[in-house]
């Protein structure tokens, strides 16, 4: 499609137009809404050269278009000024009053729209636990994904409150935590599975010398380490349900804090 301020081509699913900075409105076929209010003005040459090498938005780091001066996604600058997009911030209900400068405004929108994607996993890896026979599987599925990006999203909230006391203390704490919910999750499979597959074996000797016309004097051989197995694992697993807990209170603390920025330029 083309932009219908600068006449610009840009990608169907953009909100900011990377050329003139223009808010794209669009109805809910996705044709755009808006209208030139006059001529747009010619681009200086410098904003429409092509660049060599791709770049990337230094806020959500999404790649932009060659030649591009500001993000098609958050709309950021990309030559270093502070200016962002002429339109409506999705979060914005208090206008440009939060004294903290645009740019700033910009990265914490683009966080706050990160992080409500990873509470949408958060949510999943609880609501899957209910989910029969795949429901285990699902729930590592997610488990692992939150494990992986915790700690960038961790990164760019420390860089984004820098300066807030508290929040930087809880921050700090993510990298260690998440190491160690790792080196949980490995000890928990590696006694949790041997566990398992012994305990299952046995039911199948058993259920075959029962039909067999036999029965067992004593327990196997085998039953014990089992046994000792799983305990280690519901260990493993109860220590990690702790820290998982701590670290989901430290997110809606940090979320709440971001999402104040978001609101405030």
């Amino acid at each position: 499609m083309n932009c219908a301020f600068c006449g610009k081509e840009i990608d169907d699913d953009v909100k900011v137009c990377p050329f003139c900075r223009k808010y794209i409105a669009r109805n809910v076929s996705g044709v755009n809404l808006e209208k030139p209010a006059a001529e747009p003005a010619a681009m200086p040459a410098a904003e429409t050269a092509s660049y060599a090498e791709e770049k990337l938005c230094p806020c959500c780091q999404t790649p932009v278009k060659p030649g591009a001066s500001f993000c098609g996604k958050c709309g950021a600058s990309l030559n270093g000024s502070s200016g962002g997009y002429q339109g409506n911030n999705p979060y914005s209900d208090q206008g440009n009053s939060g004294g903290r400068d645009r740019a700033t405004g910009i990265r914490a929108t683009a966080l706050m729209k990160d992080m409500n994607i990873m509470l949408y996993w958060i949510i999943g890896c609880i609501a899957v636990n209910f989910v029969p026979y795949i429901g285990t599987l699902l729930t590592y599925v997610a488990y692992i994904y939150i494990l992986i990006q915790t700690p960038s999203l961790a990164d760019r909230c420390y860089q984004l409150l820098d300066g807030e006391g508290d929040l930087m203390a809880r921050i700090a704490k993510v990298r260690p935590r998440i190491k160690l919910l790792w080196g949980l999750f490995a000890g928990y499979a590696v006694t949790a599975i041997p566990a398992v597959v012994i305990l299952l074996n046995l039911v199948s000797e058993m259920q075959a010398l029962q039909e067999a016309g036999g029965h067992l004097d004593t327990f196997p051989p085998m039953f014990m380490p089992a046994l000792l197995l799983l305990l280690i694992a519901t260990v493993f697993w109860l220590v990690s349900l702790v820290f998982l807990i701590i670290m989901f209170i430290n997110f809606f603390k940090v979320k709440s804090a971001v999402e104040n920025i978001a609101r405030g330029y």
